[in-house]
């Protein structure tokens, strides 16, 4: 069976990290789901937090993926400050944002240091 693995590490303070490694299809979606369930039944986040999913190990995005993802920006969107995806530029799954569009609703880093600099930029 396919897997999404995850990480999970607040790098900072009110700064929450997730990395995705693997596949984000209809065949993991349920494994991100359950991700998704434990992170927001887990962890207290407030406003003025910021959360990044690094995207930099998934090596494949299917529709139901990309879904998903929009799921948890919005579900997220409600309680925290900022929401954003690390990706570099010409990563396969950039490429999948950019053909549906979603990489004008998603804020999107190239890298953790990038990310970091932009919160740090909201923060003052």
């Amino acid at each position: 069976m396919p897997k999404v693995n995850a990480s999970w590490d607040s790098p900072g303070r009110n700064v929450h990290r997730v990395t995705l490694k693997g596949s984000l299809d209809e065949h993991t979606i349920s494994q991100l789901r359950e991700l998704s369930d434990v992170i927001f039944d887990e962890e207290g986040f407030s406003e003025g937090d910021h959360f990044l999913i690094d995207l930099t190990q998934v090596t494949e995005i299917d529709h139901v993926g990309l879904a998903a993802l929009v799921g948890i920006m919005v579900e997220l969107g409600v309680r925290i400050g900022s929401f954003g995806l690390v990706l570099p530029e010409e990563h396969p799954v950039r490429h999948a944002l950019r053909v549906t569009g979603l990489d004008s609703v998603f804020e999107i880093h190239e890298t953790h240091g990038e990310a970091r600099e932009t919160i740090f930029a909201l923060r003052r």
